[in-house]
């Protein structure tokens, strides 16, 4: 973990929490509708968590400029009935238990929080992320291994005419590149 110039990367210990979420109710005697946060103090917890491991990350380094490639992977905790339950084998994880996480909170949600944690910390505003992985596991240690990295405002384009850095990268093209040749 650690940083080298154009790229950070570093863990979150805890559970992740979704944001951006908020719920609506009318309020009669305001006479208009009231939006609150829906995550309460666990979301909150999780950014401070994420910001707080972002600033130890970063150190003295500056701000990422321009496009940032945001690779996240979520890793949660694994419910009671992924562990076996009789004296001998008890507490031990089952042979068919899965290791990806395909339950709530889902998966596009989860970047919301994390992604406004960092700002001010990592980049200047989470808009500047236009790509990146994401994706959701269990694991033993709940939390969050996420990798910023600046993307080159010049990349080299490959022979599809995408970038050799990644073609899903907002510099590089529209991912869909791949199904076409520069021949066509």
């Amino acid at each position: 973990m650690g940083q080298t110039a154009q790229t950070v990367e570093f863990f979150v210990p805890g559970i992740p929490r979704p944001g951006g979420s908020k719920k609506g109710f009318y309020n009669p005697k305001l006479v208009r509708v009231m939006m609150v946060k829906a995550g309460g103090q666990s979301e909150e917890n999780w950014r401070q968590a994420v910001s707080y491991a972002a600033m130890k990350a970063m150190g003295q380094a500056p701000l990422l400029d321009g496009p940032v490639r945001l690779d996240v992977t979520f890793v949660m905790p694994r419910p009671i009935y992924h562990f076996h339950t009789s004296r001998k084998l008890a507490g031990q994880l089952r042979q068919d238990a899965p290791r990806l996480h395909d339950r709530m909170p889902d998966r596009t949600k989860l970047p919301r929080g994390t992604e406004d944690a960092l700002k001010g910390i990592l980049w200047h505003d989470d808009g500047q992320v236009c790509s990146g992985f994401i994706r959701k596991v269990y694991g033993d240690r709940p939390g969050a291994l996420i990798r910023a990295s600046k993307i080159l405002s010049n990349p080299t384009q490959n022979s599809l005419g995408t970038s050799g850095q990644n073609s899903a990268d907002c510099a590089g093209g529209h991912p869909l590149a791949l199904l076409h040749t520069k021949e066509n």
